[in-house]
């Protein structure tokens, strides 16, 4: 029993709620991203305004439309608001994804810190989703010039199998 409640407490703090700062990549694939970023570029350097960076409800609405859905305006323009951030009435690429993502209606994905190493994330993004050191050491997923540069500890990264000589390596 013992045992089993170690474990249960690992479980818990290695999936203790994780900041909910939207981003793409929280809701999305890369490969995802790839494609409704090339999207999004294809429409906005078809805007009328000369900012290939950004769209307006309009081109929103177009955009929508070219991905199969049939979404009404008002409907558009209050996800829209949401996802505003500077509330300059347009999107850029990151809003336009997250607001594909409340359409969708999608959970945030479940990353690990092996799924967030092979996509490319950082230690600190682990750690801003609420990773503790220990769980990202374990896993040895990233260099130890990574880890030391997002000041884990030492003792963490000792402990899961990394050598004084990573260490040196890594700039210790």
């Amino acid at each position: 029993a013992a045992g089993f409640c170690a474990l249960w407490e690992r479980i818990l703090s290695m999936t203790k709620k994780r900041s909910r700062t939207a981003e793409p990549r929280h809701f999305f694939t890369p490969i995802e991203i790839e494609k409704y970023t090339k999207t999004f570029h294809m429409v906005a350097r078809m805007n009328a305004d000369g900012d290939p960076d950004k769209i307006d409800l309009q081109e929103l609405q177009f955009l929508v439309r070219e991905l199969g859905m049939n979404i009404e305006r008002d409907r558009l323009k209050t996800i829209m608001k949401t996802v505003d951030s500077d509330g300059s009435g347009v999107i850029d690429l990151d809003e336009f994804l997250v607001l594909l993502a409340k359409i969708y209606e999608l959970p945030y994905r479940n990353i690990t810190p092996r799924t967030a190493a092979r996509e490319g994330w950082s230690v600190a993004s682990l750690r801003n989703m609420g990773y503790e050191s220990a769980h990202i050491a374990e896993l040895k997923a990233f260099p130890a010039k990574d880890l030391i540069d997002a000041d884990l500890p030492a003792k963490d990264l000792v402990q899961h199998g990394y050598t004084p000589r990573d260490l040196k390596q890594g700039g210790w």
